[in-house]
């Protein structure tokens, strides 16, 4: 948690400036979900509407078990601290489910998040209501928004390409040969 909390929303550049500018929470999660890989958690995350509500789930299944907890509590932390850096203060979620023991520290989490979450749930996920969603961020602005979403989407496709020419991977293969050097 320690180390989620020393993080900074503008340590991610573009990516932050398309989440600050979002209209409102809920575009501020899709924008956020998908260009997550632009900032540097090591999960998936996924953002589902449902009727009255949204969930974001993360899915750590990926990270090797002897790290999982502690980026589970890394990012956590750092959704706490892009909260309080938009809004002032934390915008306490419905509900937290976190895919790991609960910790001997457990009671700092009502501090970081606003409650008590539910520890070792099939997996992590973050319920936000309908009203929640719909909040609108304080720089929130539909063009610039849009216009930060570009450079993310951009900066995205740049970023796999990097990857796929330094490693050899294609989107049609799973595994990549060796390369030659």
């Amino acid at each position: 948690m320690d180390a989620g909390a020393r993080y900074r929303l503008t340590f991610n550049g573009i990516w932050a400036f398309a989440v600050v500018t979002s209209p409102t929470v809920r575009h501020a999660f899709r924008i956020g979900v998908d260009y997550v890989s632009l900032g540097y958690s090591f999960a998936t995350w996924r953002f589902a509407e449902q009727d009255t509500a949204a969930v974001v789930t993360i899915d750590y299944s990926a990270t090797p078990a002897e790290v999982r907890t502690f980026l589970i509590e890394r990012d956590l932390a750092c959704l706490a601290v892009i909260d309080r850096e938009i809004f002032g203060t934390l915008m306490k979620p419905d509900s937290v489910e976190l895919s790991c023991p609960e910790p001997a520290y457990a009671d700092r989490f009502p501090d970081l998040i606003g409650l008590m979450p539910t520890f070792d749930a099939p997996q992590t996920r973050i319920l936000l209501s309908e009203p929640a969603l719909d909040v609108p961020l304080p720089q929130g602005s539909l063009q610039l928004a849009e216009l930060a979403r570009q450079q993310a989407a951009q900066a995205s496709a740049s970023k796999c390409a990097e990857f796929c020419w330094r490693t050899g991977w294609t989107p049609t293969r799973t595994r990549s040969p060796p390369r030659s050097t």
